[in-house]
């Protein structure tokens, strides 16, 4: 559990006393703790589809994911002298420790540098091709390899080479280049002004100790390449984009991400800015922050074998590089002053220009001091700004500069404090004051992909390993397109496997699975969106607390969960735990879905629980755990049971017309059960069976059927569900 508290002016309000912000269901857990937890299940094959849509098999794949190859297991001795060999006349010079490219064309290298290279030619329009072929490059007082201008520039390692390129200047302090980059103080061992192409079926390792390994200010693109990276912050950055083809990528951060974008702009050309597209090769991903962040899109196509590991889960993680760049920060409202009814939003912009840019700030936890509570809604502190102003909007406004309910006066943004106690909203005006707000916990982000507006999933095999959420797509904050982001993710194909301390698959607004496999092996919350729809696939969840939540945080329509088609389960362990759980609707047309609550109290807490209405008007929805409600009028036909004990084994259940409805198999204990299924017959008698030994029978009538008697049947509660806050 987080612990926070106000200092400064405002404590005139607060008392100066220790706040503690009482967690929500999306806080973490104490994962130190045990609570009678059942083990989730074993992965194993994958689910057997019989020809009359009947699951037969129901355990979780977890897909291999090899690790790429290692270019230092290829290294060899490089010695002798640095040498050029090129067919362009007067193309380089070469003048002390700096070697300097004046000309388009093609050079290859060879031999030890102790300095740098420096690519300047003297026209824009001429590209730049660099052979590495055993070389080695060390630089202690610029960077190792250095684009000043060139049209474009590829960096080759021919087969059978083993090349080094080591950045030895002191850590710097931001991830922020200077308005004018030389050199010296440009802030990647490999930086680049223009369009960086790394090719080659040869071998480079990337060492940078100053801040990022590789960067480049407009696109990145890899392929081939056996690569390693070892970098301060960033392992590779592509201010515009990132684009992986092929290779074998191992990608180190000891305080950064793995990669990253930060340009969401749309060129000149039309040209969308800011996504990292992953369409082959093998990639190990080791970050002490984000694995993937995507200042735009994050798009994996194709078949190429991603594992990341973030924050502990990653062996070389250090202390987090000071970036100066985003950082959260909250604005705190009295309880009456948040509603349905408003947006909340920071604008930061610079005094010398009024240019900038809006920050939506989400409701994150509640604040008591004891006596008064509060709301903490957090939002990304905006980097390069100086000046900051808070917006109450209107629900359904656009952020706007002259259209809104309240404001405050623009200030500047505080260098230490990073709260703003919004005390009186009152004649259209927000005052108030800063304050410091401290926490045990991580302020930043260790997510295993991140992306301010989409996640598309189309293909390949993901392995992740996170502190933080695995997939997190953020909407609504403002993009540098003049668009607000859309916080989706898709999942199209491709097999992903998700081990976290926080959610599995976060969407501010609709996830979506289309096809493919999840496997999320263990988390706090599986699923989590606003609105979650699901159309084919196969889905394993295992959850701690909401095993698929649909909230309402950030949102101001009621929150849905659809379920069209393909095969879920769903696994929470017992406690104040939902293994479905929807702030509005739970729909169900098609499709498969087992639900095993731990929670065996109903009401609020159990397998299946809606604000509104459950209704399944097609495929067949079993549920175990406590029954807080069961379908609405209009769905399929159901039996409920409360008096029925479930233990490990494989069950089945029968019809007397020799129609098997469904078989699954369990490890773990749950009490109460419900059945809804389009394969359930009015008239019919139906058995349930474990091991081949029969454990109740029923003849189904119309509607629901059975005995839900003290499980909660039809109690429509549900409380809010997780709020999702975002870094």
């Amino acid at each position: 559990m987080k612990r926070f508290h106000f200092s400064g002016p405002a404590a005139l309000l607060l008392s100066a006393v220790v706040l503690l912000f009482v967690l929500t269901s999306c806080a973490l857990p104490d994962f130190g703790s045990t609570q009678n937890t059942p083990a989730p299940f074993v992965p194993s094959e994958t689910v057997d589809v019989t020809p009359n849509g009947v699951y037969t098999d129901i355990t979780a794949t977890e897909a291999e994911t090899p690790a790429p190859s290692d270019p230092e297991d290829q290294k060899t001795d490089i010695s002798g002298d640095f040498t050029v060999t090129t067919e362009t006349a007067d193309g380089y010079s070469i003048s002390g420790n700096t070697v300097t490219i004046r000309k388009g064309g093609v050079y290859a290298f060879s031999g030890v540098l102790d300095g740098h290279i420096v690519i300047n030619t003297s026209e824009n329009d001429d590209a730049v091709e660099i052979e590495l072929r055993n070389v080695s490059v060390t630089s202690s007082d610029a960077a190792p390899v250095f684009v000043k201008s060139a049209s474009k520039v590829k960096i080759s390692a021919p087969t059978g080479t083993y090349n080094e390129i080591t950045d030895s200047r002191a850590a710097r302090s931001s991830d922020e280049d200077a308005d004018t980059v030389t050199a010296e103080n440009a802030g990647a061992a490999i930086w680049s002004s223009t369009d960086l192409d790394l090719k080659g079926h040869g071998a480079l390792v990337v060492t940078a100790n100053r801040n990022n390994g590789i960067q480049s200010k407009d696109d990145l693109e890899v392929k081939n390449l056996v690569l390693k990276v070892t970098a301060l912050n960033h392992a590779l950055k592509g201010n515009d984009s990132v684009t992986v083809e092929s290779g074998e990528l191992t990608l180190i951060s000891t305080g950064g991400s793995g990669i990253k974008t930060s340009n969401s702009k749309v060129s000149s050309k039309g040209n969308q800015k800011g996504t990292i597209a992953i369409s082959g090769g093998t990639i190990a991903i080791f970050a002490c922050c984000d694995g993937l962040a995507a200042a735009y899109n994050v798009e994996i196509t194709g078949e190429p074998v991603i594992s990341i590991a973030t924050d502990a889960y990653s062996e070389y993680t250090g202390t987090k590089a000071d970036t100066g760049a985003e950082t959260e920060m909250y604005l705190v409202v009295p309880r009456s002053a948040y509603s349905n009814a408003y947006t909340y939003y920071a604008y930061f912009y610079n005094t010398e220009t009024s240019e900038g840019v809006f920050s939506e700030a989400v409701y994150a936890t509640t604040v008591s001091n004891g006596r008064t509570s509060y709301y903490g809604l957090k939002l990304t502190k905006k980097g390069g700004y100086d000046a900051v102003a808070f917006y109450r909007f209107r629900s359904g406004s656009t952020p706007s500069l002259t259209e809104y309910e309240s404001a405050s006066e623009g200030m500047a943004v505080h260098s230490s404090k990073n709260g703003y106690l919004a005390s009186s909203f009152s004649n259209g005006a927000i005052t108030g004051d800063w304050v410091t707000i401290t926490t045990s916990g991580s302020e930043y982000s260790m997510k295993g992909i991140k992306a301010d507006n989409d996640i598309t999933i189309a293909g390949g095999t993901v392995t992740i390993r996170s502190t933080d959420d695995a997939v997190h797509a953020n909407g609504g904050d403002a993009l540098e397109n003049g668009a607000t982001g859309a916080g989706t993710v898709q999942i199209n194909g491709g097999a992903l496997t998700i081990t976290t301390k926080d959610d599995g698959l976060h969407a501010d607004t609709t996830l979506t699975i289309n096809s493919g496999t999840v496997n999320i092996l263990t988390s706090y919350e599986g699923v989590e969106a606003h609105e979650i729809v699901i159309n084919d696939g196969t889905t394993y969840i295992y959850a701690t607390d909401d095993g698929m939540n649909a909230s309402t945080a950030g949102q101001r329509t009621a929150a849905s969960i659809t379920i069209n088609g393909g095969f879920v389960r769903v696994q929470t362990p017992s406690g104040d735990t939902d293994a479905v759980d929807s702030n509005g609707t739970i729909t169900m047309t098609g499709g498969y879905l087992l639900v095993l609550g731990g929670s065996g109290t109903g009401g609020m807490a159990g397998s299946v629980d809606a604000d509104s209405t459950v209704t399944v008007t097609g495929g067949t929805l079993i549920a175990l755990g406590g029954i807080c409600q069961t379908p609405a009028s209009g769905s399929v036909n159901a039996y409920a049971y409360s008096g029925t004990a479930f233990s490990a084994g494989t069950y089945t259940v029968t019809g007397s017309d020799g129609t098997d409805i469904a078989t699954f198999t369990i490890s773990s204990s749950h009490t109460s059960w419900w059945i809804a299924s389009e394969l359930l017959k009015t008239g019919t008698t139906y058995t349930l069976y474990k091991d081949g030994t029969e454990v109740t029978n029923w003849t189904q009538t119309a509607g629901t059927a059975g005995n839900a008697a003290g499980g909660g049947w039809g109690f429509p509660g549900g409380g809010p569900g997780g709020w999702g806050g975002r870094r």
